[in-house]
């Protein structure tokens, strides 16, 4: 039975899937501080889908930002 268990957990750490995955910051803060939002464990290209998202956000409620970033964690 234990090795029935084993099998399924090697194959989830080994998987290039999930080394891959989850090494990217997302920061964003509004100067009035009406918006917040903080994404961790995002890869490079959802990052950057959600920074300009969040610009566009900015632009059409006319609010400021004050921090929009993307940090990678590496």
């Amino acid at each position: 039975m234990c090795r029935l268990l084993i099998l399924p957990f090697l194959f989830g750490v080994l998987s290039p899937v999930a080394a891959n995955a989850g090494d990217w910051v997302y920061l964003a803060r509004s100067e009035s501080d009406i918006m917040q939002r903080k994404e961790v464990g995002i890869t490079k290209k959802e990052c950057f889908k959600i920074k300009r998202e969040e610009q566009k956000k900015a632009k059409k409620i006319n609010y400021k930002l004050s921090h929009n970033k993307c940090f990678s964690t590496e």
